[in-house]
């Protein structure tokens, strides 16, 4: 996969910190792990959000989905070493609800989720 951003280690270290202040926050019960995350140009279904950079969050559960590896996108804006902008798109992280959406939707209903490949 191509990473966009990833050549920034400050901005994916930030990211990870939301995150994983967003999953002690939001899951209870530990049974989601997030298995990977990053930037890169969109590969989802829709074909008109094609090219454009997005967020990408690939989270299992051994009791959802199946068992399932589940990709999920997020058009938010990037992380620029800027405090202000860094946290209007923490702020949007967190209401975006990316942890209840795995847990509550699928990707037949969720324009944002895809199942990735096998299991992991």
């Amino acid at each position: 996969m191509d990473i966009v951003e990833a050549s920034d280690p400050r901005k994916m270290d930030y990211l990870a910190k939301v995150l994983k202040n967003l999953i002690l926050s939001d899951i209870q019960n530990g049974d989601i792990i997030l298995h990977n995350f990053g930037v890169q140009e969109y590969q989802g279904p829709y074909e008109q959000f094609k090219g454009e950079i997005w967020h990408y969050f690939d989270l299992h559960s051994p009791h959802r989905h199946d068992g399932k590896l589940v990709r999920q996108w997020y058009d938010f804006p990037p992380f620029d070493g800027s405090h202000d902008k860094d946290h209007e798109t923490e702020v949007l992280l967190e209401a975006s609800a990316i942890f209840e959406s795995f847990l509550t939707s699928t990707p037949e209903k969720s324009p944002n989720m895809e199942y990735l490949e096998g299991k992991p």
